[in-house]
């Protein structure tokens, strides 16, 4: 009996060894899981944090350049809008010098284009076209041609294709050149304003790029 209890005894001892050496390598598993899952958020956050720094920064970027582009239109317009003043100043002041004159050119005294090409000198034909808005170019048969229609027919009855660019019954040197500046104007806009929109859409194609690049790094960190 005395035996069967030393036994007894170290079998229990035994069994106490094996449950406090198993409860102590449990608690080294679970710290080196605690010290595992903080190392693995600390990993986590420090991607986050360069996540949305880079974000971040990229929207500055893009606000920078946007508010860059505004600016540089404004200065275009404003440009723009001084330029077509100062023309169209000097338009008034050539169209009141060029009204001022009287047409060097008396058609009732010419019954023909060929007669009025033969008797007046090309260059006079091309000035007396100029000074009434009508296309100047072309052969000096074409520009007699031209300038005959004038005797033929009222101004507003000429056909558009007569006109110079911008021109027409009524329209003057000074209205033409001003619609010439607006055009241009309007030309210069949209070009400006496609450049910005295009460079809007390369910086969010470069922020969705630098996302998605950040993305695979945090995915990767997490593994």
């Amino acid at each position: 009996e005395r035996i069967a209890a030393e036994k007894v005894a170290e079998e229990a001892a035994r069994l106490e060894q094996e449950r406090i050496a198993a409860e102590k390598a449990e608690i080294e598993r679970l710290e080196q899981e605690r010290i595992d899952n903080e190392k693995q958020l600390e990993r986590k956050k420090a991607v986050s944090f360069t996540f949305h720094r880079s974000l971040l920064s990229t929207k500055l970027a893009m606000d920078r350049r946007a508010a860059e582009a505004r600016l540089a239109e404004a200065k275009l317009a404003e440009a723009k809008l001084v330029e077509e003043e100062m023309v169209t100043a000097t338009a008034e002041e050539e169209s009141s010098d060029a009204n001022e004159e009287e047409s060097l050119i008396d058609l009732e005294s010419f019954d023909s284009p060929k007669q009025l090409c033969t008797s007046v000198d090309a260059e006079l034909l091309k000035g007396e076209l100029t000074r009434i808005g009508l296309k100047c170019g072309g052969a000096p048969m074409d520009r007699a041609k031209r300038l005959f229609l004038v005797k033929q027919m009222p101004l507003e009855d000429i056909p558009k294709k007569n006109w110079a660019e911008f021109r027409g019954p009524g329209i003057t040197a000074a209205d033409a050149e001003a619609a010439r500046s607006k055009a241009e104007r309007l030309a210069a806009e949209k070009a400006e304003a496609q450049r910005a929109e295009q460079e809007r859409i390369d910086a969010e194609k470069a922020a969705a790029e630098e996302a998605a690049r950040l993305e695979e790094e945090r995915i990767a960190a997490e593994k």
